[in-house]
């Protein structure tokens, strides 16, 4: 098996692992019944052999997000539902944010989270990676945790407007991701959120 289809498997494997619940606030039917370890891009390209570059990480995010529609790209699919009058504004704010040591979605994260449903329904092919992140504080271990509660929270309350389960992986990085220095509490503020991500 070659390098690619090595990742791919791998990739496909552990985001799939990485979609049971630790804590479902939406809809126990939702839940899978084997918890597992958030996934975290550490833990997906372990092979320690093999240098991952960003490049290896988007191609591999692109071929589970083609899944559905014959593995095109992300862009080429999106491309035809703008020609197809599909509003994709949505996907320009798809950053769900949380308060302090929380997963609980407020009524404006709802709000946002339902646009991104109602594009979701627009076709059963488009999916999304929703991405679990926290701020540094607390050890690494629990925001592991807190990344993936924050990112199920999002999707079971997509699933709740109507989204399928196969639409949406999840992923958590903690706080591996810092999108900022947090010199100040509103900076900490601004990394505690889960992502859509569709390309």
């Amino acid at each position: 098996m070659n390098k690619k289809h090595t990742i791919s498997a791998v990739f496909a494997a552990i985001l799939l692992s990485g979609c049971s619940a630790t804590q479902n606030t939406y809809s126990e039917k939702f839940e899978r019944s084997t918890p597992s370890e958030p996934v975290t891009m550490e833990t997906l390209f372990a092979d320690e052999t093999v240098v991952y570059t960003e490049a290896d990480i988007a191609e591999e995010k692109n071929a589970i997000l083609g899944e559905y529609h014959g593995y095109y790209s992300a862009d080429e699919f999106l491309y035809e539902l703008s020609e197809k009058g599909v509003d994709l504004s949505v996907i320009e704010n798809g950053t769900v944010n949380f308060a302090f040591d929380s997963s609980a979605l407020t009524d404006e994260a709802k709000a946002l989270i339902a646009n991104h449903a109602d594009l979701l329904k627009e076709s059963e092919k488009i999916k999304v990676i929703l991405e679990g992140h926290t701020d540094s504080t607390g050890d690494r271990s629990y925001n592991l945790k807190l990344g993936e509660r924050r990112a199920l929270a999002v999707k079971n309350y997509a699933l709740s407007l109507g989204v399928q389960p196969h639409q949406i992986e999840v992923i958590s990085y903690g706080e591996e991701k810092l999108i900022n220095q947090e010199l100040t509490e509103a900076e900490k503020t601004m990394n505690r959120r889960a992502e859509f991500v569709y390309k």
